[in-house]
């Protein structure tokens, strides 16, 4: 059985990986040691996650590991350009015509 204290801490957990959220919120008084079993993996998958974003973002940018503002939006028209390029011109048109 866990405390109030516990149960307090585990909801501040949860909140600090998914935000804040009246439904999470209201299980509170149910929280168990198998609450705490799904907020481990749950932060253990968070962790993997934020992980595998910080590869893409390398990868998106080239291998620059800095995010300046501005960045997705460059990294998006470079990817325009790239598969512009790779299509056949009469696709491009025909899918502009279809719009």
């Amino acid at each position: 059985m866990l405390t109030v204290n516990e149960k307090d801490y585990l909801l501040d957990m949860v909140f600090a990986v998914i935000g804040e959220d009246q439904a999470v919120r209201n299980y509170k008084s149910g929280f168990n040691e198998e609450a705490i079993a799904v907020v481990e993996q749950m932060i253990e998958a968070n962790t993997s996650c934020n992980e595998n974003m910080r590869k893409l973002a390398k990868d998106l940018l080239g291998g620059s590991g800095t995010l300046a503002r501005g960045w997705l939006e460059k990294v998006l028209k470079s990817a325009k350009r790239k598969v512009s390029a790779s299509w056949p011109v009469e696709w491009l048109t025909n899918s502009k015509q279809a719009k």
